[in-house]
């Protein structure tokens, strides 16, 4: 009998390390990249895609599929020049709310549902718009973080989020962006 079938991670754990190994060597696809994402939270051991992400080239296509997932890693070890690393937030924020918008125009008329998915997707729209914010904060680009600031305010401009912006400022250091947020 084989470790694999009598212990059914150790299989997963062995699929996911022949994916990884073909995302290093720059022989997969975007679909073994979010694999290998998966099968790391399934095991718990989602530290291995920080891991996987540092590995990679700063060209590599399979970096940035990742850079989504290691976000909050990265900026807790701030690194933001990495997270900002040939991003136009602008149009990555802005495609956020235009798959928000589209994707709130296809729900169907069950208001406890519609309403429930799209408060979802809105939280997690402004959640990667602070993201962004947070690593501009970091690198002291006061400009271009107020105009992502703005653009995600306009989009939602509950308290929460507006404490979410401001918590990032604040992690990042920028006492200047904490007081703009707060003036708004």
């Amino acid at each position: 009998m084989t470790l694999g079938a009598k212990y059914p991670p150790a299989r997963e754990t062995k699929w996911r390390d022949e994916r990884e190994a073909a995302v290093i060597s720059g022989l997969s696809d975007g679909t073994t990249v979010r694999d290998v994402v998966r099968l790391n939270e399934v095991l718990d051991q989602r530290e291995r895609n920080l891991t996987l992400f540092n590995r990679l080239p700063a060209k590599s296509p399979s970096r940035a599929i990742l850079l989504e997932n290691v976000l909050d890693q990265l900026l807790s070890a701030k690194r933001y020049e990495e997270v900002l690393r040939d991003a136009d937030l602008s149009s990555i924020f802005s495609r956020e709310v235009k798959r928000v918008n589209e994707m709130s125009a296809t729900l169907g008329k069950s208001a406890t549902t519609k309403d429930r998915v799209e408060r979802v997707l809105r939280e997690r729209t402004v959640s990667t718009g602070s993201h962004y914010f947070e690593a501009l904060a970091g690198v002291h680009n006061d400009d271009e973080a107020k105009t992502l600031a703005d653009q995600i305010l306009k989009f939602d401009s509950t308290e929460t989020t507006k404490d979410k912006l401001v918590q990032g400022a604040d992690r990042a250091g920028d006492a200047d962006l904490v007081k703009y947020i707060r003036s708004k």
